[in-house]
Order: C-alpha cells, then structure tokens, then sequence
C-alpha cells in the first residue's frame, strides 16, 4: 500500500549531536533518529538548554518538540515542561506545555504558536527574527547524582502532513500515524492512544501537484484535534485535486441511500478545525455517518456524480457552506456560529435535514434576496429558524410537521414563509366528457379578500409594471395575473406579472410585451374581431404569450379590449374595444399584450390578486399550489386555518360554449380538490 506522508515541517535540529547549550548524547533513548539529548534535574527547575540557529521568520509557523521526563514533574500551571524561543533582540518567550497534571508519561510532541501569549516573557519579541529555541524541565524529586531524567529530541517549525497514496490505494488514519511514527519521521503531527487518533497539526489530503494522487477511506474512527497553544486557524481537514491525478475521499461507508460506519472528528479544546472540501480538480469527496463536532467553518464541494453527504452530524460547528453538494438526512446541531448553522445559497442540494437547538445562531441563513424550498427540513427548539441578513424579501416555500416558521431580519429586510398545499382541478360536461380549455379563477372570497388594494400614483399607459400601495398578503402567487377597477369610466382590466416585490409598496412585473399588427379588417364585427395572418395566434397562446383574459391594446386607435377567444391561428375575438377615435380592429392597427393600457389613479382604482386563473389542460384538468402563509401557521403546525375560496368557472373557446359555473369552498391541510361539471349553453353562437 503506497502512501506518502509529506511533512508541511521544517528540520530545526534532530538532536543526534551535542550542539545545544546543554544535553549529554544518549543513543539509547530517542524518538526519532539515532540519538536524543538529555539532561539529570533533581528537584530543582533546570536551565533552559537551547540550541542557536540562523535568524527564522516563524510567522504562520508552529513550533514542534519531542520531550520525555522520568521523574515527577511540577504542574502544569507551574511549568514542569517549558518550551522556549529567542528572537534576535534578545527577547524571549517561554511556554508552560505539561506538567504532572497533564503529563502521561512517555515521548510527547508538544506545539506552541510563536505568536501567542506566552506564560513567561521577556522585551519585545520580534517573530521574523527568531534565533534560539529551548527546553526547560521542574521536577520535584531528587534523584541520584549524574541520572539522567530529562530528554529531548527532534525540534521542527511547520502546520501539518499532506498525505498522498497510489491512484489505486486505499489508506486509512492508522496508514498515516504508522508512516508519521515511524523512527525515521517522528513529525509528531499524528499520534494514536487506545484505539484514538490524535492531531496536532493540519491534514490535507491530496495535492495540486500534477499527476498526484489521493485515494483515502475509512470507517468508524474517532480523531481529535488536541488541546494545544496553536493558532486559530491551524487545524484543519482540507482535500486537493490535480488535471491528471485521482483524488477520492472518503469518511464511513453507504448503505443505499443512507450513510453508516462514520467517523467522529471533533476539536477538544477552543481551537477548532475547519473541513475544507471544496478544492479543484478533485473526483469524490463522501461523507458517509459521520459527526463533525466542535468544528470551525465547513465547506462542501460542489455538486458531482460521486460527491454526496449523508446521514451525518454537525454538532457545535460554526457555519456550513453546502455549495451544491448532495446533503441528505443530516442533523445541523447547536452551532456556535452567531449567523447560523447553515448559508443557503441558490445552488443548495439539501434535503430531509433536521436543524435542532440552533440558539446562538440560526437553522439557515439566507444573504440574497430570492424564493426558496425547503424540502423535508425540520426545525426544533432554535431562536430563529432563519436569518435573513440582507434588506431584500426572502420567500421560503415550506410544508410539513416542524417546516421553518420563525425569522430574524438583521439587514432590513423581510422573510415569509410559504406552505404549498395542492390545489386540483377537473372540469367535464354533463356527459362526464373533459372540457379543455377551460378558464378557473380562484380567488379568496370576502371573508378572504376581494378588491383589497389600491393602486400606486404612477401607473401609466405603456408601463410594463403595476405599483400596488404597500405590502400584499405573503401567500399571493409569485406569478399570476391582477385585475384592475378604473374607477373613472367602471372599467376593468386584467394583466398577468410574472414577479412581485415589495419593499414599503408592491411593484408587479409584468410578463414580457408581445407586439403585432392586423392585417385585415372583418366585415362583420371590426370592433371585436382581430384578425392577423402574421401573428400565428395559436403559437401565441401554446407558448403563453397570450391567453383568453389577457387586456390587449390598439396602439394605432389608442383603445383598449379583453381577449375572449383565441378562435384560430389568425383570428381573436375580444370584448369591443373603448376609449379610442373608431373603436375598431382595422387592417394595419398595431397591438401590443403585456403593458398598461390606461393611467391610473392613486387611491381611487382598485385591484384583485386572484390565487390562480389559468385554462384546463388537454385532459380537462389543471393543477397548481397554494402559497399558504398569510392566514396561519403551516399546516401541520399550531395555528392552522383554512382558507375560503370562490372558484369561477367558465369556457369560451372553440365550440360548444358553456354556462358559466361558480362554486364556493376552502382550501385545508390536505389542498383544494373540486370536479366541476358544466353545463353546454345552448343558446350561444
């Protein structure tokens, strides 16, 4: 099995020489090489024997020194193991690293950060300009005259391992304490007790180097980063990629769709470890039933055909970026993130998650304005499912027992959470024969809200926007239609928005302008009858351009009319045209769907939002959502109300023609399920 541990270490002195200050060579006792130093200190704190190097730069770097001790030491917080450095000024630092408190006995890598507070220190010391390191040793025992009691051996200054195998290997955690035990390395990054692996150094799997491999599995291990003086940002998990190597990691095992056998990664004191994932080039990254506990940042890969998180555990981690990654059945516990556990992002795969007792941050948090869904995630005992911290609208589209309900706004902005329920639909004659094309109109009924908004100032003939003053009801469709009530001549128009917004007011989108011309003038019936053989109507309405109900307007006679029927490729019936010089649908007339055909006025025009108004399909049938969240808490939660609804029915297109139907009833937790059954009329055309 081919692995290749690559010390991030530099070689300060391997102690094999009597070049330090102080030590008798012992070729007897020793952790790496051939040899150690050591000292005889009876009860009594020793000098600090210190070897002089070449003037070292130590910033971003850690200082790593093997020492053992065969008699008893002083405490910790008295410094019965020391830890030293100079810098060129001839200021010093000296670090307590273990004492008979915390000392197991044996050979012990310990590691300071140069840059840290020290526990004994002495002028200014200047980290770029390091010349001298040490050791020192307190015990409390006497012991004979000349007996050697205090060792030291090799002294590095480094960050970690980077570990690469064979593209065909498969290495473990006990494959890289053994190749970091061995003799010949000792790098003290890696140490292993009863069965736990220990790391007191950064991982990085893998590398960027061309044609270097990674090919890294292991299931049920426990690593724990130490409680060591090193820097905040040291320890950490990271996996590299290149063009031509194969780079796959992997933490537990599957089972189907589930993860099992996973690892348990954890930092055991203040300074935590970061998992970074999301390098290049790299093929399959797994993280298969493990927990990640008392981790720092952590950030997924994106989305790949071998890349999937399932079945793990993020408990007191800081906040998770799950880029597109394939995140399924996980738990985000208790984070120690003041935003959240987790950062949405547009591209998130995640799915079937619980987030539990999230109080010093959020389940989710959300940064860019936008709608979302949440599929299958849970929430319990958190301050705030959510934080939205921009100033935009965040719009979460949730279901179920225990979906997100409750919201932090930190940057001004505003969070609905919306409950999709189904709302199904047939429509068949009296012989029980489907009816296509039919036109459904849902609306909330009077108890609901009907005519409930008014129009903004600035609503102007030719403005593909329409501004309704202040907020609507969070439930509303975020794409769909507005009805309209001029006020001034009792007139109404209705116009289809394939957005909404509101900040203090509401603006509509509405759906991109379609423009054409007549190219002919009907002999019969010019005030209602379009015809235009360039138009393809047909084509129009199969791509939704145009719809029977959509206002559509005579640029030429500056008048308007409503769409009845889309009677063929070429020619559409409309209510009669008004408001402009002739009134009619005449050969060369310009028309244009999709803008506002009359300005309005503040206050006095009134507007309809209806839930859905839309045509049948081929099977008679038409099936959308509810965006539950105005009148209750989602269903499945406390709180919940139905909601009354009026139901119109109604179709005109092609032949026969039907009496209008309407219907009242309310849309529950299980959604709105009706069979309409409508009537031919006989007497029209």
């Amino acid at each position: 099995m081919a692995i290749t541990v690559t010390p991030l270490l530099n070689l300060i002195h391997a102690c094999d020489a009597e070049d330090w200050s102080g030590g008798d060579l012992d070729t007897g006792v020793f952790k790496q090489g051939t040899g150690s130093l050591g000292e005889s200190v009876s009860n009594t704190t020793s000098a600090v024997f210190t070897y002089t190097l070449s003037s070292t730069n130590f910033t971003g770097q850690h200082l790593y020194q093997w020492m053992l001790n065969t008699t008893r030491l002083d405490t910790k917080a008295n410094g019965g193991l020391r830890m030293f450095m100079r810098s060129t000024n001839l200021a010093t630092k000296t670090w307590y690293v273990a004492g008979s408190d915390t000392y197991p006995g044996g050979w012990q890598c310990y590691v300071v950060d140069p840059s840290s507070s020290a526990d004994v220190e002495s002028g200014s010391f200047d980290i770029t300009q390091v010349d001298q390191v040490g050791v020192q040793f307190k015990t409390l025992q006497a012991i004979k005259a000349g007996l050697v009691t205090s060792y030291w051996d090799v002294v590095r200054y480094g960050t970690g391992l980077r570990i690469t195998s064979g593209s065909a290997d498969t290495i473990t955690f006990e494959d890289i304490f053994l190749d970091d035990d061995n003799v010949s390395n000792a790098y003290g990054i890696v140490s292993k007790v009863n069965g736990v692996y220990f790391s007191q150094g950064e991982l990085i799997f893998g590398s960027t180097t061309a044609g270097q491999h990674i090919s890294f599995t292991d299931t049920s291990q426990i690593v724990v980063f130490k409680d060591q003086p090193v820097n905040a940002s040291l320890y950490g998990i990271a996996v590299e990629g290149n063009d031509t190597g194969t780079s796959n990691f992997t933490l537990g095992a599957a089972a189907g769709s589930a993860g099992i056998s996973g690892c348990v990664i954890k930092s055991a004191g203040t300074k935590k470890y970061s998992l970074d994932l999301t390098g290049a080039n790299t093929d399959k990254i797994q993280l298969y039933g493990s927990t990640f506990n008392n981790a720092g940042t952590i950030s997924l890969p994106a989305a790949g055909a071998d890349n999937e998180v399932l079945n793990c555990n993020f408990d007191t981690c800081d906040q998770l970026n799950p880029s597109s990654c394939f995140v399924r059945n996980c738990n985000f516990i208790s984070t120690t993130d003041v935003d959240s556990s987790l950062l949405w992002n547009s591209s998130a795969d995640v799915e079937d998650c619980n987030f539990i007792a999230n109080t010093i941050g959020a389940g989710i948090e959300h940064d860019v304005a936008d709608t979302y869904t949440y599929s299958g995630l849970i929430f319990s005992g958190n301050t705030y499912d959510v934080l939205n911290s921009i100033a935009g609208v965040v719009n979460i589209n949730v279901s179920g027992v225990g979906a997100a309900s409750t919201a932090e706004n930190t940057g001004g902005g505003s969070t609905n959470f919306i409950s999709s329920l189904d709302i199904d639909i047939a429509v068949q004659d009296t012989s029980g024969a489907s009816v296509a094309d039919a036109q459904i109109y849902i609306q909330k009924s009077d108890a609901g809200k009907q005519w409930n908004y008014v129009s903004h100032s600035g609503n102007a003939l030719n403005d593909t926007d329409f501004v309704v003053t202040g907020a609507i009801d969070s439930d509303l469709p975020s794409g769909g239609w507005i009805h309209v009530w001029d006020k001034s001549d009792n007139t109404k128009q209705n116009y289809r928005y394939s957005a909404w917004s509101t900040s203090t007011d509401t603006t509509f989108t509405l759906k991109g302008n379609v423009t054409g011309s007549a190219t002919s003038t009907d002999g019969t019936s010019p005030e209602t009858k379009l015809i235009s053989t360039s138009s393809n109507f047909s084509t129009m309405k199969t791509a939704g351009t145009i719809e029977e109900g959509d206002t559509i307007y005579n640029s030429t006679d500056l008048c308007w009319a409503v769409v009845d029927e889309i009677v063929d490729a070429d020619n559409v019936t409309t209510s009669p045209l008004q408001g402009g010089t002739n009134n009619e649908w005449q050969d060369g007339d310009g028309f244009s769907l999709h803008k506002l055909v009359k300005n309005y006025t503040i206050t006095d025009d009134k507007v309809d939002i209806p839930l859905f108004n839309g045509q049948t399909d081929s099977n008679g049938e038409i099936s959308t959502s509810y965006n539950y969240g105005e009148i209750g808490n989602p269903p499945g939660q406390g709180g919940y109300t139905s909601l009354p609804i009026r139901i119109r029915v109604r179709s005109n297109y092609g032949t026969p023609k039907y009496i209008p139907y309407n219907t009242s009833g309310s849309i529950t937790g299980n959604g709105y399920t009706l069979t309409a059954v409508i009537t031919e009329d006989d007497v029209a055309a």
